[in-house]
Parts: structure tokens; sequence; C-alpha cells
């Protein structure tokens, strides 16, 4: 299992403070993915974290090839917040943050798409999925990227997804997560962080 963290994982990933007056939020993001990556269902690509009751309006992901075939599927969702994102959920050394929701949603905004086998843009807004809020109790989400189906094989060459997320934020006790950032692919490095 590989994760992959954008620059605002590696960065404290929790957006700060809420809109004043209900504006709309824009939040961007970018994750590379090494050359000769094979993405598997076991692999998370992690965006953003947002505060449980956020409202989400539009989620733009422009996708590179990422298959040197055609099997590779695309499920945009939420994970399960943990202590340090870089690392797979354990309950003793790696637990959820303090209010994190139970379960993770993997297709919560966009079920297996194919865009990532040749590259091209994802537009979720509301013609893709109702416009709702997050699952409605206390803590956090983190969009997140995880593979429906295997690739075929590596993409042709390093790819850099990137992201705009556009939603409101309802929560006004926001707190930054402590990420340590070891572990794991992260946004200014092809290597493993071990």
């Amino acid at each position: 299992m590989a994760i992959y963290l954008s620059d605002l994982m590696t960065n404290g990933a929790v957006v700060s403070r809420s809109a004043v007056g209900g504006d709309e939020h824009i939040q961007t993001a970018s994750v590379r993915i090494p050359a000769d990556t094979v993405l598997t269902t076991a692999d998370k690509i992690l965006v953003a974290r947002y505060p449980t009751g956020t409202i989400f309006d539009q989620i733009v992901v422009e996708i590179p090839d990422l298959d040197g075939g055609t099997t590779l599927t695309l499920n945009v969702g939420y994970d399960r917040p943990v202590v340090d994102p870089s690392k797979a959920y354990d309950a003793s050394t790696n637990p959820y943050i303090t209010g994190a929701i139970g379960t993770a949603d993997a297709d919560f905004f966009e079920a297996a798409a194919t865009t990532g086998r040749t590259g091209g843009v994802l537009n979720l807004s509301a013609a893709g999925f109702t416009v709702t809020t997050s699952p409605a109790s206390d803590g956090f989400v983190d969009v997140s990227i995880t593979p429906a189906a295997n690739a075929t094989s590596a993409g042709p060459a390093e790819g850099q997804i990137n992201f705009t997320v556009k939603a409101l934020l309802t929560d006004l006790n926001q707190t930054q997560g402590e990420f340590s950032g070891a572990n794991a692919y992260n946004y200014t490095s092809t290597a493993n962080l071990d």
C-alpha cells in the first residue's frame, strides 16, 4: 500500500478558518505520482482535510495519464482521518484524530472514473453529484482518490494531479492536524520517505 500526499497534506491539510459570511472557499492542491508507479486498489491519494459539515459545491480534478493500459478507474470520496495521514490506520499507533468519522466513503463524489487512463479533467459539480454536506458527525474528512480497479501498467511518465475544491465551511473551531509526513510519497519528492 502506498499513500500519496498533496502539498496541502504535507503542510497540515486543514483549512485553517471558515469562510466569512458563508462565502465560498476555494482550495487548490497538487499530488505528484512518480514515474513507473502502477496504482492499485490498495493505494490512496489524500488531498485535503475538511471539517464534517462542509458543503462541497465543486471538485475539479486534472488527471494525467496514470495507466499504460486501459483498466485503471478512480473513485473520488473521503477517507477516515488519522493522526498521520502518511501511514495506514492503526488503533494503537495511528488512530483517528479526536472526533473523526469512523468509516470512509471512497466514492462519495464519483465512482470508477476512467479519466486516469489517458488523462483529462474530472469536473464534479452539481451535475456530477448531489451537492450535499459531508457525513453528519463531529470531526474531519480527508478528500481522497482511490483506485477502484488496478492500472494495467505504469503511466508513461511522472504525473501531477491538480485539484480545485470549492466548498462552504460551517465549522468555526477548526484545528490543524499534527502530521509527521514520514513514510509516504510527498509533493516535493518521488522517493519513499521511510
